[in-house]
């Protein structure tokens, strides 16, 4: 008999000694259990089991429906880049890994040591990946690895700490400080690759090594990603996606004057500041650092009775006054003395960044009135925007169309001012222009009759005056213009509508300039680039969304020059690698039988089977479904039973004990749908014999079943979904007759 069977045999021939219940002899019953913990012990255990079990159910299908982690998940599920153990290997041998598959080893970058190792014992190697989307030769950086040198090696051995893939920034965090949106990602966002990598210097109180990934766009737009790498914890981590409209890197700036220092950056668009500041914070429930926003609203202050000055100035800063903001902070500042706290400074020294910039730009001397006024306006400098527009009066034009087309960051400031001081008499002048610009002259002096003073009231009425008469023409028609007045025209004494958003097709062209009206000089492009003429289709005003039908004066506005050069527009091409959002400039436009064209640059097609023709618009916020969105029906089906009767319901079905061809292969997204992301069933059944198949029949549906969109009795193919930023609306952008159109969704 073997030693196994020896001791079965042991283990089944001893006897346990006995379990002696309590006895009368014993009524202490010492080491006796009473009979009923037995029982309460296996009903604990079966509880426990079956809620293990059911959650395990739960996670996986909310995984796979969704494989990001829920946030009470992740924060105990471990999502380091550490790499699987590799043995130690020459530099040769990675090397030669590298080039196998077809990539590239780019500069290799020295990191922190921690104390018990020598300096230079990690080095940061990006791996570098052809990417034509940024050109015929570029590489960019599609990985980063970690990696130790091995002591006393000859020659050296490498041993792989971590890796970790780069993905690439996408279009919606690129373009959203020429867009006026926040950083936010979409459903299926397109990503631009980096290209570059430098590190930031080394500073105290911020420990291990931070690096910026980054790439230069068009007209000198740079964005990027902040990767820190942890040496104690060998971690790297990817926190920040950038983008600066000037160019400029991310920078450590000290503004609350306690270590470590802040990381600006700089998003600013022409004339309007926009700094962000970031704060190294230990991630909660977390051994990773994190950046966190200094944010510009009120916290508390040690001196309770400096607190509403304290809030008046902040909500000055929010609404763009930034000058006005700074010196009252300033002055609360040396109020406060030494009980100013930490998180005050730091708001002050981040109002400080835009006043200093605000006012560089109201200081200096615009080529035209109407800049120069806009200038004084952004620093809040009202009485003196007055006193420019009153010496200038040839400039009504182009000031009256700027007034009708802001988007609410004049009259935010107006808004925000008054609420302070109420009787500020140019800052009630300013509101009621900006309301007979955008509205009506009657409307302006409805709202001025609740704000101002019979003097202020008196004082509008003449500059109104003033600026409807330099409007007006002074000389009389020719018998050409008298007959062109036969047909309804804009009158120029009334503001046109400002338009929000743009929405048009774009078709490639051999570029004549003398077929355009020129907002700038059209430069030389490079061979993956070509000019576009965009016919815009529909617009948005106040009053909505509206086929654009522009008055036949266009041509004879100057004005209209530079709002059209101002407009951020983006184009989107379907390319093989699916849709591809590019920010675009208008050089110029025309307009040709009522139709508003503009000349802009773009990239050149490299698909000549896209489902769909170049699209340009405003619109920022764009979702539209990719593959690797989609869920089969049937899958989708046996995660979510509840669905079935929906589905039936829909399709007029007694049943789907068996799904019909048409479904069978039809796919289901999960989208986001408004404001507060609450979440809608897109789904796209299989294409007709009528129906291209890169157009197939779509329907949303809300989380109760409620039909949101359907095109299946419809000669139009749906495209994306939109937002338009001012509202919390969703649009349908869906191409028809030619055209693109947008669609509310309820």
């Amino acid at each position: 008999m073997d030693r196994r069977a020896t001791a079965i045999s042991k283990l089944t021939t001893s006897s346990p000694a006995p379990l002696h219940r309590g006895s009368e002899d014993t009524p202490d019953g010492g080491d006796e259990w009473p009979r009923w913990i037995g029982p309460l012990l296996l009903l604990t255990g079966m509880t426990l089991a079956t809620t293990a079990v059911a959650i395990s159910i739960w996670v996986g299908g909310r995984l796979m429906m969704q494989p990001q982690l829920p946030n009470w998940l992740s924060r105990w599920v471990s999502t380091d880049s550490t790499a699987e153990p590799e043995a130690p290997q020459p530099w040769t041998t990675i090397q030669a890994r590298v080039t196998a598959v077809g990539q590239r080893l780019g500069t290799p970058v020295p990191l922190t040591s921690t104390a018990s190792e020598p300096e230079g014992a990690y080095v940061l190697w990006p791996i570098l990946t052809r990417e034509p989307a940024c050109g015929q030769d570029c590489w960019a950086i599609s990985e980063l690895r970690v990696y130790r040198r091995q002591p006393d090696t000859t020659p050296p051995l490498w041993q792989l700490i971590t890796r970790q893939s780069v993905p690439g920034v996408t279009d919606a965090a690129i373009v959203a400080p020429l867009l006026g949106t926040p950083l936010e990602t979409t459903a299926a966002p397109h990503r631009r690759p980096l290209t570059s990598i430098t590190a930031l210097p080394s500073t105290p109180g911020a420990p291990g090594d931070w690096l910026l990934l980054y790439s230069d766009w068009q007209q000198g737009l740079r964005y990027g990603q902040l990767v820190h790498f942890d040496p104690q914890h060998q971690h790297l981590n990817q926190l920040l996606p950038w983008s600066s409209p000037s160019g400029k890197l991310p920078r450590w700036q000290d503004l609350d004057g306690s270590p470590p220092p802040e990381l600006v950056v700089d998003a600013t668009v022409g004339l309007e500041p926009s700094f962000t500041a970031y704060q190294i914070r230990l991630a909660p429930g977390s051994r990773y650092l994190q950046l966190q926003t200094i944010s510009l609203l009120p916290a508390a202050l040690e001196v309770v009775s400096l607190q509403s000055a304290y809030q008046q100035a902040l909500q000055l800063a929010r609404a763009g006054v930034w000058s006005e903001a700074h010196d009252r902070l300033q002055a609360l500042k040396q109020r406060a003395g030494s009980d100013w706290t930490i998180a005050a400074a730091g708001q002050l020294s981040l109002i400080a960044l835009h006043a200093d910039y605000s006012q560089v730009q109201a200081d200096r001397t615009w080529a035209t009135p109407s800049q120069q006024v806009l200038a004084a306006l952004l620093d809040g400098r009202w009485q003196a925007a007055l006193s420019h527009l009153e010496q200038a009066p040839e400039a009504s034009d182009a000031l009256w169309q700027l007034l009708a087309d802001d988007r609410g960051r004049l009259w935010n400031r107006v808004i925000a001012t008054l609420r302070i001081t109420p009787d500020h008499e140019s800052v009630q002048i300013w509101g009621g222009l900006i309301l007979a610009a955008q509205e009506s002259p009657a409307a302006a002096h409805q709202w001025l009759a609740q704000q101002a003073q019979s003097l202020a009231r008196q004082r509008f009425s003449a500059t109104l005056a003033t600026l409807e008469a330099a409007r007006r023409p002074t000389t009389s028609p020719s018998p050409s213009e008298a007959a062109a007045a036969a047909t309804p025209r804009r009158n120029h004494s009334t503001p046109a509508p400002a338009i929000v958003h743009l929405l048009g097709q774009a078709t490639p062209l051999s570029l004549t300039p003398a077929d355009w009206q020129l907002v700038q000089s059209p430069p030389a492009l490079s061979s993956d680039r070509r000019w576009y003429a965009v016919h815009i289709s529909h617009w948005q005003t106040q009053q909505g969304w509206q086929q654009a039908q522009p008055a036949a004066d266009w041509s004879t506005l100057a004005s209209r020059q530079g709002w059209i050069g101002a407009r951020p527009l983006t184009m989107v091409l379907w390319q093989q690698q699916g849709p591809q959002a590019t920010p675009v400039q208008v050089y110029g436009w025309r307009l040709r039988q009522h139709t508003l064209s503009l000349l802009v640059p773009g990239p050149v097609p490299t698909d000549p089977d896209a489902p769909f023709p170049p699209l340009v618009t405003s619109l920022a916020d764009l979702t539209w479904p990719s593959q690797e969105m989609a869920t089969p029906l049937p899958q989708f089906l046996s995660l979510y039973p509840h669905w079935r009767d929906r589905i039936a319901s829909l399709f007029h079905l007694q049943s789907l004990a068996s799904l019909p061809p048409s479904l069978a292969t039809a796919s289901l997204y999960q989208l986001p749908l408004g404001q507060d992301s609450r979440p809608a069933t897109l789904l796209r059944l299989a294409p007709s014999p009528q129906t291209p198949a890169s157009h197939p029949p779509t329907l949303i549906v809300a989380a109760d079943g409620t039909v949101l969109y359907d095109d299946r009795q419809q000669a139009q193919a749906f495209v994306a979904l939109a937002r338009s930023g001012e509202t919390p609306s969703v649009l349908a952008l869906v191409h028809r007759q030619g055209k693109y159109v947008v669609v509310p969704v309820p």
